[in-house]
């Protein structure tokens, strides 16, 4: 997602606001997150498989 400034952050507001360490943790999740939505299709279905057992 964009904000209006053209800069793409996953639909989150700025990280201005955080704390240095809170700033840290946006900085490691962000990428783990698009991570997981680019592989979605592939986790939904290995969590079907593993539900099927």
């Amino acid at each position: 997602m964009s904000g209006g400034s053209g800069h793409d952050n996953h639909g989150l507001s700025s990280t201005d606001s955080l704390t240095p360490l809170g700033r840290e943790a946006a900085e490691r999740l962000l990428p783990l997150l698009a991570w997981a939505v680019e592989h979605m299709p592939e986790l939904v279905a290995a969590r079907e498989r593993h539900e099927g057992r």
